[in-house]
């Protein structure tokens, strides 16, 4: 599958999915819990000490530069590197219910002119997980925080 990695290594799985449209996305949580099976089937006593779900795109929001859109985050003028373009934001939670440690960063992108860095991770401390319903939660928290500093996501 084009844009599909999925490694073993000794200390832990990658799976990765990039240039992902919606449709292919959502075969993405299967291809989670078959990799997951797998190891457990075949490796006596096997376990995650983690998992690392992150999300990440670099984009341009319609009509607005990256500039317009970070100004409206709180920032620090530092004198010695004159104006600034717009601060970034790296924003750190938990959601102890879900045993979640979540971190949102918001920058200027290095690869769009004038577009904007998202990528938003979360960390879980638990073994097995529901790979469907984390990244669909994962997704709509994801959606929910851009929406607060204004920032509506659409994958399309």
């Amino acid at each position: 599958i084009p844009g599909l990695l999925y490694r073993f290594k000794f200390d832990r799985v990658e799976c990765t999915r990039t240039n992902a449209t919606d449709e292919e996305l959502v075969t993405f949580p299967t291809l989670l819990s078959s990799g997951d099976h797998w190891l457990r089937e075949d490796i006596a006593g096997f376990s995650f000490s983690s998992h690392l779900f992150t999300y990440l795109m670099h984009a341009r929001i319609p009509d607005f530069t990256s500039r317009e859109v970070l100004s409206q985050l709180p920032s620090v003028y530092i004198n010695p590197l004159r104006v600034s373009r717009g601060c970034g934001l790296i924003y750190r939670s938990d959601l102890a219910e879900k045993h979640w440690e979540l971190q949102l960063t918001l920058d200027h992108s290095l690869l769009v002119t004038d577009g904007i860095f998202v990528q938003f991770s979360i960390l879980s401390k638990i073994d097995h997980q529901d790979y469907p319903i984390v990244l669909k939660e994962g997704r709509a928290l994801l959606e929910e925080s851009l929406a607060t500093v204004g920032i509506e996501f659409n994958a399309a």
